[in-house]
């Protein structure tokens, strides 16, 4: 991780974007550029059952903002996922748009409708029906990594409900109460 901008590349994320240096992407008939991860801190939980629940120390920031964009948007459409499982229903975080002159449209990352955790094994996916379907998986083998698991990224699209004001700036927030730790991968936007 640069602990300076808060991104990171993830070993287990060689098999979405396997084809380096080239860091286009299509997903859905979308283009994303790929460079780098943005994760923010879920919860932390000083004593978690399992170890396995959420974070238990603070180890990403709890967000990101002032991401320059300067210009009108239409639409636009991020690739997501979380570290840790949450509370369906419940925000992991969001994306809050800034328009020129004041005013934002702030959206949220609704884990189980838009959102879910990264991996999964046969045990947790049982119990996630209703839960999105993920534009991208990919499955590991426990000779691979330990366990058997899926590897999920997940696409969510935003509709400005004011195309015709220019977005200045965006921030990346996380919820902090929620164990479903955000990331993201890429964003694009349709002027």
């Amino acid at each position: 991780i640069d602990l300076r901008t808060g991104r990171h590349s993830s070993a287990a994320l060689g098999a979405f974007c396997p084809d380096r240096p080239s860091l286009w992407r299509s997903q859905s008939g979308t283009a994303y550029w790929l460079d780098g991860l943005t994760q923010l801190q879920g919860m932390v939980e000083e004593i978690s059952p399992d170890g396995f629940k959420a974070f238990s120390r603070l180890n990403y920031p709890w967000e990101r903002g002032h991401l320059a964009i300067r210009r009108p948007v239409n639409t636009a459409s991020w690739l997501q996922g979380t570290v840790w499982t949450g509370t369906a229903q419940v925000p992991a975080g969001w994306l809050v748009w800034h328009y020129d002159g004041g005013g934002e449209e702030r959206v949220p990352i609704i884990y189980g409708r838009d959102t879910a955790r990264f991996w999964a094994d046969a045990e947790q996916a049982k119990g996630e029906g209703g839960f999105p379907k993920p534009v991208w998986s990919h499955e590991e083998t426990k000779a691979e990594v330990g366990q058997d698991r899926t590897l999920r990224v997940y696409e969510q699209t935003w509709r400005n409900p004011h195309p015709e004001k220019t977005i200045t700036t965006l921030d990346f927030i996380s919820n902090p109460e929620s164990t479903a730790a955000p990331f993201l991968l890429a964003i694009t936007v349709d002027p």
